[in-house]
């Protein structure tokens, strides 16, 4: 069994950035939740995600030659959401932190 990951070890890995400034990617399942719709419940799991930078575009591939811009050392959002793109299908899902099952195949809470 791999070892029990907080929070905030969760969040370390998905802020790390490589030598030139580019996020590292990293794996992810977590429970979807939408309070305004009352759905959700649903694992998701992402193979291969980031976690969105400021300035990112929903619909814009991360580009290898972009600027590294600084990562947020908070939520953006006072509800812990955050956004994570899913590198395999480009698309950005918000995720609250709590929701997190596993990095890296590594349990959180």
């Amino acid at each position: 069994m791999k070892s029990l990951l907080t929070w905030q070890e969760a969040l370390d890995i998905m802020r790390r950035l490589d030598g030139n400034g580019l996020p590292v990617p990293f794996s992810m399942t977590a429970i979807t939740a939408n309070q305004t719709r009352q759905t959700g419940g649903e694992s998701i799991t992402f193979a291969r995600a980031i976690l969105c930078r400021r300035g990112d575009q929903d619909n814009a591939a991360t580009s290898p030659q972009a600027p590294a811009r600084s990562v947020s050392d908070g939520p953006r959002k006072p509800n812990w959401m955050y956004r994570i793109r899913n590198l395999d299908s480009n698309q950005i899902r918000q995720v609250h932190l709590h929701l997190i099952l596993y990095i890296n195949e590594h349990p959180v809470r």
